[in-house]
């Protein structure tokens, strides 16, 4: 397992996933997780990420795998942001990518540092969705149709989620999207479609051609046209009684 004493009193657990080819040399990522979670929660990306960046995911001192911090220790970020950064020049790594959510001033300060970009709040995401093989919507709960989802099918993107992630959203698991009951089955799917380049195609044909019949503004146009003329019948044949 690996580890890095960020302090004498302190040791970091991290992963690195690097699945790229051994004769290229990739960009790194670095996997920043939330309060209450660990590197675990970037689980099922790592098949998409690893194969095209290298990806390092740490615990935060004080969560996961990392040594548990005593109940009186100071917290800052910039203890945190010395952390990330000492991990990074102990694995050699220049130039990394920072990727979370929502990142506060601090961590939005990093971008000052030589060989530090972060990529937060874009005005437009097509370029980034679209720069990948499969899109991935690794939500587990949740009510409401996903947006995203359909923007992603909207730009021809093969998605795989959980049934969390599809919840109100129309279409059939297998033709229009693959959906995963648990991690595992999530990592497969992502990895079959990134093997078979031709069922991904017909995945995301699937997907465009569905946002195109039942989500685009003319066919949500022509349901409204269509109630209007229901009710425009029905008062006409109120009235005649």
């Amino acid at each position: 397992m690996p580890t890095f004493a960020a302090s004498p009193d302190a040791q970091l657990h991290y992963l690195v996933d690097d699945f790229t080819e051994p004769w290229t040399q990739p960009e790194t990522i670095l996997l920043l997780h939330g309060n209450c979670e660990s590197s675990l929660a970037w689980y099922a990306w790592v098949p998409l990420l690893a194969r095209r960046f290298r990806v390092v995911r740490p615990d935060m001192r004080g969560y996961g795998a990392s040594t548990p911090m005593p109940r009186d220790f100071k917290w800052s970020l910039d203890v945190i942001i010395d952390d990330y950064a000492r991990l990074m020049d102990s694995l050699g790594v220049k130039v990394f990518h920072l990727v979370g959510a929502n990142p506060g001033p601090k961590i939005s300060e990093l971008a000052s540092r030589d060989g530090i970009k972060i990529s937060a709040n874009l005005p437009d995401l097509r370029p980034a969705v679209c720069a990948g093989q499969v899109y991935v919507c690794a939500i587990r709960h949740g009510t409401g149709l996903k947006s995203k989802m359909l923007e992603a099918m909207a730009m021809q993107m093969p998605i795989v989620g959980y049934p969390g992630a599809v919840v109100g959203l129309a279409g059939t698991p297998g033709t229009h999207y693959l959906v995963a009951q648990d991690p595992k089955e999530f990592a497969d799917h992502v990895v079959a479609l990134l093997e078979q380049p031709e069922r991904a195609g017909r995945l995301a044909q699937a997907g465009r051609e569905l946002v195109e019949q039942e989500y685009s503004w003319e066919s949500r146009a022509r349901v409204y046209e269509d109630l209007y003329q229901t009710v425009m019948k029905e008062r006409e044949l109120r009235s005649r009684h």
